[in-house]
């Protein structure tokens, strides 16, 4: 059944010509839009690989599995602490990064676990943010050392999700006078043995429990 409108055959062919050029700009500005939404979405796989990445990335630090745990990264990531409103030093580049690993697991050897919670992730145009709550455990106390958020910008490489960089921002306890006893002399002395040819400060962690010597890397 065909619908007669009264058109010559000149005027069938602009109706035609028009109908194209609306279906044309109909699909341009459909595609546009779609493409739009999607950059600024993830997936339920997406969702799942970041998060059993910030797993990855903690399990892999408390074993001392440096090339493991630089893996989590890009190539070019940045990884900074801040402690009590003070900027740290960047930690900048795979190398650097399985060396802080390393260095970290030497100091406390896997007495340090780091817990995980209330991840959030943000889709962006470009990857996505996230941000974790994180719980430094010291298992020879019983206590907690640390408390912190990490704040992190995550990109989708060839290789799956990777953090592109990390800023721990510690929580600043109470002040509270340190008096150094015998045993804090002693354990200090113990540190340095296993930090020799490297620039160090010991550093004492805030605790709720028995504080802990550790050592800094600087």
């Amino acid at each position: 059944m065909q619908l007669h409108l009264g058109l010559n055959e000149s005027g069938h062919d602009m109706l035609n010509a028009y109908w194209k050029h609306l279906m044309a700009l109909t699909c341009v500005l459909s595609f546009g839009a779609v493409n739009t939404l999607l950059a600024d979405e993830l997936t339920v796989a997406d969702y799942r690989e970041i998060q059993t990445l910030y797993g990855k990335c903690a399990a892999a630090l408390d074993s001392g599995d440096g090339e493991s745990y630089a893996s989590t990264y890009t190539e070019d990531a940045v990884f900074r602490l801040n402690r009590d409103g003070v900027a740290g030093t960047p930690t900048i580049g795979h190398g650097n990064l399985v060396t802080f690993a390393e260095r970290y697991y030497a100091g406390n050897q896997g007495n340090g676990p780091h817990w995980n919670n209330a991840i959030v992730i943000t889709p962006t145009a470009d990857g996505a943010t996230g941000s974790a709550y994180f719980v430094l455990a010291n298992v020879r106390n019983r206590g907690i050392s640390v408390t912190a958020i990490y704040r992190d910008v995550l990109k989708k490489t060839a290789k799956g999700w990777r953090f592109a960089s990390r800023l721990v921002e510690a929580d600043t306890p109470a002040d509270q006078p340190v008096e150094l006893t015998e045993d804090d002399y002693a354990e200090i002395h113990q540190l340095y043995p296993s930090t020799c040819g490297h620039s160090t400060s010991v550093i004492r962690w805030p605790m709720l429990t028995p504080r802990h010597w550790m050592v800094s890397f600087a």
